[in-house]
């Protein structure tokens, strides 16, 4: 059989099109499904499941801007958008939002089944920086330049239950 041109891009077309609808679609992925089917234990947080590939970000409350947020791979984490600049002798505000598999924020707070937890490295000197969570903000005051890393966990009852990879600092 003969296809001219016309036929052959739009064949292509078309097979992108159910390849891109596969990788967005709601069963075990970042969609909304919320059945067993593809849903891995790190998702699984206090009756709330987590976005697989985006579970975590901070936000400049001010701008609204994105400033950092966790990528999750199957057997790999990291931030992207690090280190995280925090100036140096002020407080300065961060919102912390976690993401369902609709990229929609779950609550935490105080009031909340989860709370948020942000703690420094054993290797962040303890002078670098001063750390405040309440609800889904988090106030940082650097005390002095340099860099160091910080780990977010949700906790539930007492007891963390999930826990970010760490995230870069950089106080100037």
């Amino acid at each position: 059989m003969y296809m001219n041109r016309r036929q052959y891009l739009g064949g292509i077309v078309s097979v992108g099109a159910v390849a891109v609808a596969g990788c967005s679609s709601g069963s075990g992925g970042d969609g909304g499904s919320d059945d067993s089917e593809g849903i891995e234990s790190y998702q699984r947080v206090d009756g709330y499941v987590l976005s697989k590939s985006f579970p975590m970000e901070i936000y400049d409350p001010q701008s609204g801007d994105r400033l950092a947020e966790v990528h999750w791979h199957e057997d790999w984490k990291h931030w992207h958008q690090s280190p995280l600049e925090v100036p140096l002798d002020e407080w300065s505000a961060y919102e912390l939002r976690v993401n369902n598999p609709d990229l929609e924020a779950i609550p935490i707070g105080e009031d909340r089944s989860l709370q948020l937890d942000v703690n420094r490295t054993e290797e962040t000197p303890e002078t670098l920086v001063a750390v405040q969570p309440t609800g889904t903000f988090i106030e940082m005051n650097g005390q002095t330049e340099g860099t160091g890393e910080l780990v977010f966990r949700l906790v539930s009852d007492g007891e963390a239950v999930w826990t970010s990879p760490a995230l870069p600092i950089e106080v100037s």
